[in-house]
């Protein structure tokens, strides 16, 4: 359960499957540019880390368990 505070909101720009998992990239608002690889990061309720990043740009991955829970 994600207990930290929302800072933004960012927008899912890619959905990848990686066999029975999926990695999201997400691109985040131009005034945040904080989080960094290992950060864990709020997406639609669910507590995700962060994987990979660029400027503007982060990415998390999915795992199958992950994607198996109710929404």
């Amino acid at each position: 359960m994600f207990t930290g505070i929302v800072e933004d909101a960012g927008k899912v720009i890619r959905i990848e499957r990686r066999g029975q998992e999926k990695r999201l990239t997400i691109e985040l608002p131009p005034d945040l540019t904080e989080p960094q690889l290992g950060d864990s990061i709020n997406v639609n309720g669910v507590c995700l880390t962060v994987v990979q990043k660029d400027k503007q740009r982060i990415e998390v991955d999915l795992s199958a368990e992950t994607l198996q829970k109710p929404r």
